[in-house]
């Protein structure tokens, strides 16, 4: 096991500043490059750290520096009052986009790194009790930021935590109780009854759903890898659309089997709307659900950097 600092590290990034720009319906403008790419939850009682959860994810400056992690792992108060370092050295990146805002308003924050080139999109945390998901996109940010020589001559954006409340709260859904990888407005989107994977009462009804929805038309993306995870066992890269190169070149470096289906219907699925419909070479990377992030990381860093080796070989899209 990881000690309680090197998890901190991983696992329970913050903002730089607790307040931040004023919700807008807008579209996406460069942001301050002091945000982080992530958010870290805030408690009020520090001798209680489940309270940010019970209280169910709502944000507000100056609570304290603790709470529950990302990772399901009992590491509240070491992070107490601690400020943040930042991801690597100052301006690395691009840009930083704030493409919109969760249920409770939370940003929604896009790092794009490398100026030129083909774009590869990274996002995890979409499903908020797949912690494992959101800390390896936030550590493949993290080497491209520490890396800047991979981005050279292509780009590559990552949103680590989709579903910032969600993952507050350990919970699959967003406050409104939809599981945003049934909520893309894909042909196969239907009507569904609430639970665990609700797509909403319409496609694209939520305020998560578009921010990843704007996030793909200002990309325009080459390739997509959607980080989730599985069941033990059941761990692997799933392709839709023109994707399965990409997986096979993904297997040879983590080892997980390559999958054409995850099993059962996902309709109205990022897959199903990237992949199937757009046409986008698109890789569901599933993670086994009870992994340390850490170690998912270790596992597959050199299959989302085989990513950025690929990408001569990857289908090209219509625009």
């Amino acid at each position: 096991m990881l000690s309680s600092a090197a998890c901190l590290a991983v696992l329970v990034p913050l903002l730089a500043s607790q307040t931040g720009p004023e919700k807008s319906d807008s579209s996406p403008s460069v942001a301050s490059q002091s945000w982080r790419v992530c958010i870290r939850p805030y408690n009020h009682d520090e001798d209680d750290p489940w309270e940010y959860t019970r209280r169910q994810g709502e944000p507000d400056a100056g609570m304290s520096a603790a709470g529950p992690t990302w990772n399901h792992s009992p590491i509240f108060t070491a992070a107490r009052n601690a400020p943040a370092p930042p991801i690597g050295p100052a301006g690395t990146a691009s840009r930083i986009e704030i493409l919109g805002h969760s249920v409770r308003g939370v940003p929604i924050v896009m790092h794009i790194f490398g100026r030129s080139g083909d774009v590869t999109f990274v996002f995890g945390g979409i499903h908020g009790n797949e912690g494992n998901s959101a800390v390896v996109a936030r550590r493949f940010a993290e080497h491209l930021e520490q890396h800047p020589d991979l981005t050279r001559d292509c780009r590559v954006a990552v949103i680590a935590a989709m579903n910032p409340d969600g993952l507050a709260r350990d919970s699959r859904t967003n406050v409104h109780g939809v599981d945003l990888n049934r909520n893309l407005p894909a042909k196969n989107w239907q009507p569904s009854k609430p639970g665990a994977t609700f797509g909403g009462n319409q496609a694209a009804s939520e305020p998560e759903t578009q921010a990843l929805i704007r996030a793909v038309d200002l990309l325009q993306p080459a390739a997509i890898v959607s980080i989730h995870s599985i069941t033990r066992g059941r761990q692997c890269n799933n392709f839709d659309g023109p994707g399965e190169e990409l997986a096979r070149r993904m297997a040879e470096k983590n080892g997980y089997p390559v999958r054409k289906t995850i099993g059962y219907p996902t309709p109205g699925s990022f897959g199903s709307w990237a992949g199937i419909d757009r046409q986008i070479p698109t890789i569901t990377l599933e993670l086994p659900h009870d992994q340390e992030g850490e170690f998912s990381w270790s596992d597959n860093r050199e299959a989302l950097l085989e990513l950025l080796r690929v990408r001569d070989t990857i289908p090209t899209v219509s625009k």
